[in-house]
């Protein structure tokens, strides 16, 4: 993980110097951003729906690539906290054949180092404004995984389990890949420095579940990470 971000730092900070030595070409744009975000888990297992969203927040560099006058590959590196809630009631029998009832909520919070790889279409300046739109791929890596979880048996008496900010890593896949999909508006401030805000629709297309039901390992746990964010940043 040290690699990895040594890597992408040194690449970033290379491409910007180069970009200054350049002369200030505008063909590179560098910036920060930070986003509150709305995101939710959808899971795709009988009897697990998912039970409400949570509030995530992302920060991270951005970096622009002009390659047409109103055509950019747009990139970054951002640290992403996402999650969502969870909840089942299934039933399944034991090893001796007799039926156990579950029922209980799960909230993952999840956080991920992620690098968009997208395409921005821009149009024309218009006073200090210019409008884009943004879509691609939204690779991540996972960085950590908690899980808060309350489970009841509901054919017995038997106390609830609660379990608060237990590790998840094992139930988590290590890499996960979203759509991206943004509409915003830039407007300059003066020079090269502009304001950027965006609304944003990452939408996951692979499993971030991995593991086994805890009580039933015959059942998969799948689901898909989504999330809405408002982004706002700053570019030099």
């Amino acid at each position: 993980m040290k690699k990895l971000f040594a890597l992408i730092s040194i690449l970033a900070f290379s491409t910007f110097a180069f970009a200054q030595d350049s002369g200030g070409s505008n063909k590179f744009r560098f910036g920060f951003k930070v986003a509150p975000s709305l995101a939710w888990l959808k899971p795709d297992v009988k009897n697990f729906s998912s039970d409400g969203s949570k509030i995530g927040f992302i920060y991270g560099l951005m970096m622009d690539f002009n390659f047409a006058k109103n055509y950019a590959f747009s990139t970054g590196l951002e640290v992403s906290y996402r999650g969502g809630k969870i909840k089942y009631d299934y039933v399944y029998n034991s090893s001796n054949n007799n039926p156990n009832s579950y029922s209980g909520d799960d909230t993952y919070n999840l956080k991920y180092i992620e690098i968009p790889l997208t395409i921005k279409m821009k149009t024309n300046e218009i006073g200090y404004m210019t409008y884009f739109g943004q879509f691609g791929l939204q690779p991540g890596i996972k960085i950590s995984a908690k899980e808060d979880f309350t489970q009841t048996k509901t054919t017995s008496s038997a106390t609830p389990k609660v379990t608060s900010d237990a590790d998840a890593s094992v139930d988590v896949s290590s890499i996960n890949i979203s759509l991206l999909f943004a509409l915003g508006v830039e407007y300059r401030i003066s020079g090269n420095t502009s304001i950027i805000g965006s609304l944003q629709f990452s939408n996951g297309f692979t499993d971030v579940l991995t593991g086994d039901n805890h009580e039933d390992s015959s059942t998969e746990l799948k689901a898909i990470s989504n999330y809405f964010s408002l982004n706002v940043g700053v570019f030099f």
